[in-house]
């Protein structure tokens, strides 16, 4: 069931992959398998987010670190205390699920509009892959920075100049390090994003020099999708 949710959201069937994963979700419950419950409204709260059910995925989110409220809403103190438990705390199983949740909610709040929560979130989710030298440390640096890039293009709408400037140098910060760090797929998001950045800076001559590095990445994923296709024939 897994897996078969896996495939039906990845091939656009997101409320038959919902409902796969709920079923899922009701064996796990009569197993006790609490690790897997996180993992599964995980898979589910990303379903909710293709079908534009953003506040239920958030509450979905929400639930699996233990908060359960009304709206889709999270406080500095409730960040805090999460990170200090999870920083205090050899990952298990279930932290390193909870890790995922917590990345997942901020791009929730990013999604809806909640760039604050969102930044907060994901900074806290940071220091804690950094803490654990976990691998989805680059994960949540790409994240963060679509966050930053999203906080200055909203501040640039109200001409709020210093502050776009500031995000928007914090955005390609991180999408150079995740460009660093990654694998090919997620150096290629962190570079089209780093891209589109300078260019709408008018960086002219960077943005030049970033897409003739890039091009070799082109190749490289130009093979892998004839090979996927190849194979999927």
């Amino acid at each position: 069931l897994d897996i078969q949710g896996q495939f039906l959201q990845k091939i656009g069937q997101a409320q038959v992959a919902f409902n796969t994963w709920d079923e899922e979700f009701h064996l796990y419950q009569k197993l006790a398998d609490k690790n897997s419950q996180i993992l599964n409204q995980i898979n589910q709260a990303q379903a909710m987010q293709d079908l534009g059910l953003y506040p239920r995925a958030c509450q979905t989110l929400l639930e699996t670190l233990d908060l359960e409220q009304s709206e889709c809403n999270i406080t500095e103190l409730e960040i805090t205390s999460i990170k200090q438990d999870l920083l205090t705390t050899s990952p298990n199983h279930i932290q390193q699920a909870q890790l995922k949740s917590l990345r997942s909610l901020g791009n929730v709040l990013r999604v809806i509009g909640d760039f604050q929560q969102s930044e907060n979130i994901l900074q806290a989710s940071l220091e804690i892959a950094q803490h654990w030298n976990s691998q989805d440390e680059t994960k949540t640096l790409l994240n963060l920075a679509n966050t930053e890039r999203a906080i200055a293009s909203r501040a640039t709408e109200i001409d709020d100049i210093e502050q776009a400037q500031i995000y928007r140098e914090k955005a390609l910060t991180n999408y150079q390090k995740v460009s660093e760090k990654a694998s090919s797929i997620l150096q290629f998001q962190a570079q089209i994003n780093q891209l589109e950045l300078l260019m709408n800076q008018e960086k002219w001559e960077n943005a030049e020099i970033l897409s003739e590095k890039m091009q070799p990445l082109f190749k490289i994923l130009e093979r892998n999708l004839m090979l996927l296709v190849y194979w999927e024939d």
